[in-house]
């Protein structure tokens, strides 16, 4: 991938698009295109990384925060994203790989911050003690076997 930022690809071909650069010069054409092309697959590498929520986390945080969460580039969304995937990466590298039931523990634990009429500064505070509370830890290791 190039060194330009999704703003200037963008600029590129914005100037086709406008006319500002005709598509018959044959030094922005294929250039606007490779730009286009370049951030159709900077999109996809995005994609490719977004982090997945478990199942019933996913379905309590849609039920307490709307359809708005399904928006993967919001700033609510990047922060709750960042949020789990802390739990998940350490509670993965405390007990993992998991077992099945590991994985329904972490994905309960997880869907329990999201609870009827938090607002969003709770959530994330009650997924910050969950991280590391002893009950939690407890939780993983009775589900050991």
């Amino acid at each position: 991938m190039s060194e330009q930022t999704d703003k200037q690809l963008l600029a590129v071909v914005r100037q086709v698009l406008t006319g500002i650069c005709p598509m018959d010069e044959l030094a922005h054409g294929p250039e606007a295109l490779a730009a286009l092309t370049e951030l159709e697959a900077r999109a996809d590498e995005r994609e490719r990384l977004a982090l997945e929520w478990p199942e019933q986390t996913f379905k309590a945080a849609l039920a307490l925060l709307g359809p708005s969460i399904q928006n993967r580039q919001s700033p609510r969304r990047k922060g709750l994203d960042r949020k789990i995937a802390n739990c998940l990466n350490a509670w993965q590298d405390a007990y993992g790989p998991w077992n099945p039931k590991q994985a329904a523990y972490a994905d309960s634990v997880l869907a329990s911050c999201f609870k009827e009429g938090m607002e969003i500064a709770q959530v994330y505070d009650a997924l910050d003690r969950r991280v590391s509370h002893e009950t939690v830890h407890a939780g993983f290791l009775g589900r050991v076997g």
